[in-house]
């Protein structure tokens, strides 16, 4: 599967947890979306669309970017879609090659990805369906010397996801209980790697993707 297909497996973790990016989404009912305050950037001279290279999707950001900055952004954005990737791989495998997390995540993130893959292997489950990425917004970015931050909001969009078990004889299944999320995606760059150290659902549409 590449890393860059607008489609992807994804799962339908845990319903009890608010953590990651699926159960966020398929929890619809656990608690509300994360409430935010706005974030400092740099001037903005209007929504403008970037199209990073004929490899990255294109993406959008109020932000006035200099050059400098838009590489960053470019290493951020395909280190997100790299974590993307990953994410649909292992969690369409019912877990299998999880030490893939090591190199796309961190902190919170990986953290949360490494309890769903228990869970998943704990309940003998995989991701099943089909699920989109659409709209990614550049909201934040942050340059030093040694660390760089990001932050991206995106919309996944879910058609037919649904946590099918591993043995094909079990016919039981969790179906998707909601069709769109925007969920907000900090990145961190040290020693030259950028990766995913968190995520959170903003709300339960794409009204702000």
């Amino acid at each position: 599967m590449s890393a860059l297909s607008s489609t992807r497996r994804f799962p339908a973790l845990r319903l009890a947890a608010a953590s990651t990016m699926l159960v966020a989404l398929l929890a619809a009912g656990c608690g509300g979306p994360e409430q935010t305050a706005g974030l400092a950037t740099p001037p903005a001279s209007g929504e403008s669309s970037a199209t990073p290279s004929p490899t990255l999707p294109p993406y959008t950001t109020t932000l006035t970017l200099t050059a400098e900055q838009k590489t960053a952004a470019e290493d951020a954005l395909a280190a997100l879609e790299r974590y993307f990737a990953v994410t649909s791989d292992v969690y369409g495998s019912g877990g299998h090659d999880s030490q893939k997390f090591n190199d796309v995540a961190t902190g919170q993130a990986l953290d949360s990805a490494q309890r769903d893959v228990k869970s998943m292997k704990d309940d003998h489950t995989r991701a099943d369906g089909k699920m989109e990425v659409e709209k990614r917004d550049l909201k934040k970015l942050l340059l030093s010397n040694n660390q760089a931050e990001a932050e991206f909001t995106a919309c996944i969009a879910l058609s037919g996801l649904i946590l099918k078990p591993v043995r094909q004889t079990d016919s039981s299944q969790i179906q998707a209980s909601t069709k769109h999320g925007t969920l907000k995606f900090s990145l961190i760059r040290s020693a030259e790697t950028w990766k995913v150290k968190k995520q959170d659902l903003v709300e339960y549409s794409c009204k702000s993707a």
